[in-house]
């Protein structure tokens, strides 16, 4: 047993099924609580983009608060840094003489390369790692999907929906309290929420709760989730799993508990059915490495896209001749949300009809929505793109049907776009007829 562990909260802000956590813990007779926030994120990437944007980092930051006022209940305190995680981490083990380092599993390229970037500088340290954002444990996904994961989803969900989950982890009611504590920068200012997006796991379990067994809407979940607006049209607890304010175990087992006829368990199955979705990026994202963002994606196969400036900000600004396109854009840049439908049409409006790179659109919603999550968002933009899993090499979607069908009576786009007319994109040109 070590005598001072430290453990590393990243996209694991809770403390109930938290099983990396639970594994430091029972190992050491101190533990000191680290979130470190990346100041790259907030600078703006290759793309123009900042990797982290307001809405989203607001909502972390309410979580930071509603964890540190967890960890404060059973002696323990939650020290923010503000810096290279890398950096950090290192210097904090150093410093307080860290034998033991825990941290949840977390299948981005980034993330995986700072861990490993941590145990490098620190080759002693005894690392604890375990599955905290998935259903599944590597062992298991290996032994039963592993041939099948750099492929089409349904192999993967056929393979995987008869296994059992990872265990539940126990909520712990203690934790050691560790007499060496640095300075540190504190906790963010707590913003308000952003919209009826509150941070935090308790306001995560308020939400699956109410969802599920008040207000029940889970029950027309499989007939509503495609709307394109409505706050219980769909479950909305992708911002929270994001977080990992919840995890998909604890949905999982909510849903175990539905009663009701026959429309309300096919609602159920699909949710799942989604999980499993969400489950299959998270496993894939950790396959494809730094392919995940390859122009040419896992297929190595370069889709007929280029960067065209003009169209891209047009795009950015809800300011296409597609106002289904302009409604989605300017309500995911109002509120930091959009509907899977939307997400799938702007994303095919950049792909097919402006020709842009999907990697500028993609990096787009990594800035702008409030329920980022890297495996997630990289993997479906690939997948419109014709560059990631896909069996049908790509998705391209007639807007105006989809309009007419999700938007019938037009609410939608009244409400984002109003009064704009259907037309066609129109390049200005210079004098040889190259768009500038």
């Amino acid at each position: 047993m070590a005598h001072r562990g430290l453990f590393w909260f990243r996209n694991d802000l809770r403390l109930a099924d938290n099983p990396a956590l639970v594994a430091t813990a029972e190992q050491v007779d101190e533990l000191v609580c680290v979130y470190v926030v990346d100041e790259r994120d907030f600078e703006r990437n290759r793309y123009g983009f900042a990797s982290l944007g307001e809405k989203r980092w607001a909502f972390i930051a309410a979580s930071l608060h509603a964890l540190s006022a967890q960890l404060q209940a059973r002696g323990q305190r939650l020290l923010v840094f503000l810096g290279d995680p890398v950096d950090v981490v290192t210097r904090l083990c150093h410093e307080g003489n860290i034998g033991a380092l825990g941290a949840s599993d977390w299948h981005g390229y980034r993330e995986c390369q700072q861990l490993a970037a941590v145990q490098a500088s620190l080759p002693d340290m005894r690392v604890m790692t375990a599955p905290g954002s998935t259903l599944f444990d590597a062992e298991t996904v290996d032994r039963v999907a592993g041939d099948v994961l750099k492929g089409p989803f349904t192999p993967f969900f056929r393979a995987m929906s008869e296994q059992a989950f990872r265990p539940l982890a126990v909520t712990p009611s203690e934790l050691p309290q560790s007499r060496w504590l640095p300075l540190d920068d504190g906790l963010p200012r707590n913003p308000q929420s952003v919209g009826r997006w509150r941070g935090g796991a308790d306001a995560g379990q308020e939400h699956l709760h109410s969802y599920i067994h008040v207000n029940q809407a889970v029950h027309h979940y499989a007939r509503t989730r495609n709307d394109f607006s409505g706050w219980d049209h769909s479950s909305k607890l992708s911002a929270w799993l994001a977080q990992g304010c919840l995890s998909p175990l604890q949905i999982m087992r909510d849903l175990d508990h539905v009663e009701g006829a026959s429309a309300a368990q096919e609602s159920v199955e699909k949710l799942r059915y989604e999980l499993f979705w969400r489950e299959f990026f998270q496993w894939h994202a950790l396959r494809s490495g730094p392919r995940l963002f390859h122009f040419q994606g896992i297929n190595r196969r370069a889709p007929l896209t280029s960067y065209y400036p003009q169209r891209l900000k047009a795009w950015c600004e809800g300011d296409t001749p597609y106002p289904i396109v302009n409604a989605c854009i300017r309500e995911l840049r109002t509120t930091g949300y959009l509907s899977n439908r939307g997400r799938q049409l702007v994303a095919s409006c950049l792909i097919n009809e402006l020709a842009v790179d999907w990697r500028y659109g993609a990096a787009f919603f990594e800035q702008e929505l409030i329920d980022y999550d890297v495996a997630v968002n990289w993997g479906n933009w690939q997948y419109i793109a014709g560059v990631g899993t896909d069996p049908r090499g790509g998705r391209h979607f007639k807007l105006r049907e989809q309009a007419q069908r999700y938007d019938p009576d037009g609410e939608y786009v009244q409400r984002w776009a109003p009064n704009e007319n259907w037309g066609e994109w129109t390049d200005a040109v210079d004098m040889v007829d190259w768009p500038t």
